[in-house]
């Protein structure tokens, strides 16, 4: 039951952070063409004012427009009735969506908010053991498929891809086999955006996966 609610907050939230998002960009284009019509540019420099402004839109000029337009509209031209009740609405959502995303991650860290496809980081991994191993990411606590195979020779190091928030198990494999031998948990996204690294010698019994159980590596990773 926890887990079906919190999805359905999570979709709730991520959907009206995009409608904030798609209505601010859309909302900025349109005012830059908007602008260029009505001085009558030429349509190459419309062209190009276009866009400029979808560039800083995804450069965070859509949260700008969002937050902006509403209280410009209810200043503007005095909206009664249902079109006033509805920006008002837009006005609370452009300010309390993003401040709750800021206010997010300054309690509770990075992975507070963590629109997919989330935070693309790198962990290092330190072979301290005597013998070669290939770590992977494993697809689930089970283990029976991992993807970003990644070698490590005895005594070096080496970095593997890894989505920052996203928690979950990394098998230990006998170097060159498939063979499981241990787990590592996966670390997540620290307050500096980065992941600490990990130690082979670290690796424990997997909590759901069978000691020697083979693992199908989806893709050759590094």
């Amino acid at each position: 039951m926890g887990t079906a609610v919190g999805i359905a907050v999570a979709v709730l939230f991520y959907g009206a952070m995009f409608a904030v998002f798609s209505a601010g960009s859309i909302g900025l284009v349109g005012a830059a063409i908007r602008t260029g019509e009505r001085r009558r540019w030429p349509s190459w420099r419309l062209g190009a004012f276009a866009v400029a402004a979808v560039v800083a839109a995804l450069l965070g000029g859509w949260l700008v427009f969002a937050v902006i337009w509403p209280f410009r509209q209810l200043r503007s031209t005095r909206p009664t009735g249902t079109r006033r009740r509805l920006l008002y609405g837009a006005a609370t959502l452009s300010v309390l969506l993003p401040s709750a995303c800021v206010v997010g991650v300054g309690v509770a860290g990075p992975c507070a908010f963590d629109p997919p496809p989330g935070d693309q980081l790198s962990v290092t991994i330190t072979n301290d053991t005597g013998a070669p191993v290939t770590v992977v990411d494993c697809l689930d606590d089970s283990c029976r498929e991992g993807q970003s195979a990644t070698p490590v020779p005895a005594g070096r190091r080496a970095s593997m891809p890894l989505e920052g928030c996203a928690g979950g198990t990394m098998a230990v494999l006998g170097g060159g086999t498939d063979v499981l031998q241990s787990c590592l948990p996966e670390p997540t996204e620290d307050e500096n955006f980065t992941l600490h690294p990990v130690a082979v010698s670290e690796g424990r019994p997997c909590a759901a996966a069978r000691t020697g159980a083979r693992v199908h590596v989806i893709d050759p990773g590094g």
